[in-house]
């Protein structure tokens, strides 16, 4: 809902900033494309996997943004949620956004997201 507007609204060279959580997957993923063809190559997302035996997100899925996306969206009537990187890029593809860079601090879930129109 507010995606969609700013697309509207937004000149050719606009660049868009979300801030916002990026969850952890709790599996090793890629980075590569995925459901639906989403292309989730995003400068910045590039992920080192934890060498086994250890866990691929490294025991992260206890992390309090879980928690926080429980809250959202148990106490929110505007169906928030916490996302992971793919979720958010096919979320700003669907309003006309493309997703080209992400900046997290190291240690933080956290993140900056820069997004060009399509």
């Amino acid at each position: 809902r507010i995606l969609l507007p700013l697309r509207e609204a937004a000149a050719p060279h606009t660049k868009l900033v979300l801030t916002d959580f990026v969850l952890p997957l709790a599996c090793v993923d890629d980075f590569g494309v995925g459901e639906g063809g989403i292309d989730v190559q995003v400068e910045g997302a590039e992920k080192m996997l934890a060498p086994a035996p250890l866990l691929a997100n490294l025991g992260e899925a206890s992390a309090n943004t879980y928690w926080m996306d429980l809250t959202v969206g148990s106490l929110l009537t505007f169906n928030g949620q916490e996302r992971t990187l793919r979720e958010i890029i096919a979320l700003a593809l669907s309003a006309g956004w493309k997703v080209v860079h992400i900046t997290k601090t190291p240690g933080s879930l956290f993140g900056h997201i820069v997004a060009v129109p399509v």
